[in-house]
């Protein structure tokens, strides 16, 4: 992708309704950032001066998440979740399509923010307890026509194929806590949610992937921390069980506290149960992902913070044992 390229793209972008190109004063496409799917390229400003920027798969299998990600840009626009706006968006029907253009939200990333804290650290559990209240925002009943992941919010027994083979990709040598083995650990956690009743309720909104590099901290006046977190990134948009987002709470608070922020659940017991399961299940995937050195595009960097993330779960989960 060049500059004459995402000029040439913008030209065949479809406006959201209310959304004037006209607002928008233009500048010479620059790249401001590039990670696994995607690459961004700012185009210019709203008057406002929120910067708006070009967001356009890089690899063939990113196409199909980012056509999700428009779909669930639009079902947000009614909710207070704080996400970025799409202000128009090139089909995917489109030789050079999807791609979606949508304003850019300044903030640091959280998972900056947690890398090298423990558990308990009483910053870390405040973020926990926002990214609760802010799920409790997004989960509410969908039609059949939601978007659906084969590996989001379903039921634990069909990840639990992936989950043994990320288990088996821990060297046994990886210890935490009190000397306990990892894979031991998260494959005792997930076992229990699988023994768990499973969700029998709607299917409900899910973002699919609200890990740490997937939320930002962003300025919020008049909040008691003057501060909330912004969801990026829905390209795993799914419907089903809250537990599978859940998980990402405990991913942060591995005693699971900060559920308490979360709106009271039809099955608790059994929630708290699969969330667990849940962080277990991403946990060893980040780890057997840094283990086999997965990272791509400079990515690098993201896979080992991920990795340090899901280790200090495993040592959160093993002492909540």
């Amino acid at each position: 992708m060049d500059e004459n390229r995402v000029e040439a793209l913008l030209t065949a972008m479809r406006w959201r309704p209310g959304v004037d190109p006209g607002d928008i004063a233009r500048r010479p496409p620059r790249l401001r950032g590039s990670g696994w799917d995607n690459e961004m390229w700012e185009i210019g400003a709203l008057p406002d001066g929120t910067a708006v920027v070009l967001r356009l798969p890089h690899r063939d299998l990113a196409r199909p998440l980012l056509a999700r990600e428009a779909l669930a840009l639009t079902a947000l626009e009614t909710t207070p979740v704080t996400t970025p706006r799409l202000l128009a968006e090139l089909d995917a029907e489109h030789p050079h399509g999807p791609a979606l253009l949508v304003t850019w939200l300044d903030g640091e990333l959280l998972l900056d923010r947690v890398a090298g804290t423990a558990p308990a650290d009483p910053a870390v559990q405040r973020h926990a307890r926002s990214l609760a209240r802010v799920l409790s925002a997004l989960h509410r009943p969908v039609g059949p026509e939601h978007p659906r992941s084969a590996v989001r919010g379903v039921p634990l027994a069909e990840v639990e194929a992936r989950m043994e083979a990320d288990l088996r990709a821990l060297p046994s040598t990886l210890r935490i806590a009190d000397g306990a083995r990892a894979r031991e650990v998260l494959g005792e956690v997930f076992a229990a949610g699988l023994a768990a009743p499973a969700w029998d309720g709607p299917a409900l909104f899910l973002h699919g992937d609200p890990h740490p590099g997937n939320l930002l901290v962003v300025p919020a006046p008049g909040t008691p921390s003057g501060e909330d977190l912004a969801l990026l990134d829905w390209g795993d948009v799914s419907a089903g069980d809250p537990a599978g987002d859940l998980g990402d709470v405990l991913l942060l608070d591995p005693s699971g506290g900060a559920l308490d922020a979360y709106r009271a659940p039809r099955d608790g017991e059994a929630l708290h149960a699969r969330a667990r399961a849940w962080a277990a299940r991403y946990a060893a995937s980040m780890l057997a992902n840094a283990h086999r050195g997965q990272a791509a595009l400079g990515e690098e960097r993201l896979v080992r913070q991920l990795g340090a993330c899901a280790l200090r779960t495993a040592e959160g989960l093993a002492t909540d044992r």
